[in-house]
């Protein structure tokens, strides 16, 4: 994932209870990477127990509760809590001719470090590059590659929405999470979109000045060029995909049903509703329209604790 994406939420909306003072003023956007040295410190100083490179290929559910398969062993556990997210598990568009016709190097936006990086993908020089989405992660590639010297187009279906302008966020960041928390405590199932838009700002101006180029939905890729729906032809060096991602939950396959539109399992609040003992955070609209962000599961997972204490 980009190394230079940055939080969507101010520093205040998402630190943890007990951190030391000082890692970031309270209205920044932080880092990926300040945020990740965060948590690895966070995790220290507390002396939490967490078991880092262990992966979870399958979970059964038995008379004792859960064993967990992994690549370090067996786990057992009486309640088990899953929070994959969705990060590790990124959705590919079905796009004609993509696995079979194609020459184009393609990648998903997860995959994506930097402008550096990229050059050295393939053993031919990288310069025109389509980006297919219209979300956050799309227009922040898009601007950090167009600025690195990239030719950069977006593909993108319907109407692109865009956020404000930077100074006008800063602005609101003083208040606006304030009146998110208030809204959410009048209203504990409060829901909206929960897709955030395009960055207003330097990435809007670059769209609606043409510097980055915008062109309709894919319709097929042929050789080196990509077909698309008003009929038009052109050859691309490279596709990245920022189309997003569907939940993590291949471990649970067997074991939970998963809704083909959605990926996501049945639940009633934090629980399954079809496994005893199964909780989930970190969902899409799992409680809130924010549950799938950073600053909803630090609130959820206060709510989920006292769940666990209750169903225990």
């Amino acid at each position: 994932m980009a190394q230079n994406l940055r939080l969507l939420s101010p520093w205040k909306a998402n630190v943890l209870h007990g951190s030391r003072s000082g890692v970031a003023p309270r209205h920044s956007l932080v880092s990926r990477a300040v945020f990740a040295d965060y948590l690895a410190h966070y995790a220290e100083s507390h002396r939490l127990s967490i078991a880092t490179d262990t992966r979870v290929d399958r979970v059964q559910r038995n008379a004792d509760g859960f064993l967990l398969a992994t690549n370090r062993g067996e786990l057992r556990a009486r309640q088990l809590v899953n929070a994959t997210g969705y990060f590790c598990n990124p959705k590919m568009p079905s796009i004609p001719g993509a696995q079979t016709e194609s020459a184009l190097p393609q990648i998903h936006a997860g995959a994506y470090v930097d402008p550096d990086a990229l050059r050295k993908l393939s053993g031919e020089e990288i310069r025109s590059v389509l980006i297919v989405g219209k979300g956050i992660t799309a227009g922040q590639t898009a601007t950090e590659l167009h600025d690195a010297g990239f030719a950069v187009t977006l593909s993108h279906r319907g109407r692109m929405a865009f956020a404000h302008d930077p100074w006008v966020l800063a602005i609101a960041f003083h208040f606006y999470f304030a009146l998110e928390d208030l809204a959410v405590r009048i209203n504990p199932y409060f829901r909206r979109n929960s897709f955030p838009p395009m960055e207003g700002g330097h990435t809007r101006e670059l769209i609606e000045s043409g510097r980055v180029r915008t062109m309709p939905d894919v319709e097929r890729l042929s050789g080196r060029e990509i077909v698309f729906i008003d009929g038009r032809r052109e050859p691309f060096d490279l596709i990245i995909y920022a189309t997003g991602y569907r939940p993590a939950l291949r471990h649970l396959d067997g074991l939970v049903t998963i809704d083909a539109a959605s990926g996501l399992p049945p639940l009633r609040r934090f629980a399954s509703t079809e496994v005893p003992g199964l909780y989930f955070l970190g969902l899409d609209m799992q409680r809130t329209y924010r549950s799938r962000y950073l600053r909803g599961i630090r609130e959820d997972a206060a709510l989920l604790a006292e769940t666990l204490v209750r169903d225990a």
